[in-house]
């Protein structure tokens, strides 16, 4: 069994820091840190365009063997 966990955050230094104590917990890296970018569309109850929110943060994936 594995245990999947996602590192996220606004901040590149402060995400690679986070991985850092990922990887000192036993993970393993599976996708390096990536910039992900994301856009939500705001609309009213009458389905007329409010406005768009954008997002970026970085992104890693890691995974840790379980043994039960």
């Amino acid at each position: 069994m594995r245990a999947v966990s996602r590192v996220r955050h606004p901040n590149k230094r402060r995400c690679l820091m986070l991985c850092i104590d990922k990887e000192k917990s036993g993970f393993e890296c599976k996708k390096p840190i990536k910039e992900i970018r994301s856009h939500e569309k705001i609309f009213n109850k009458k389905g007329q365009y409010i406005r768009t929110i954008e997002e970026t943060y970085y992104e890693a994936v890691y995974v840790k063997e379980v043994v039960k």
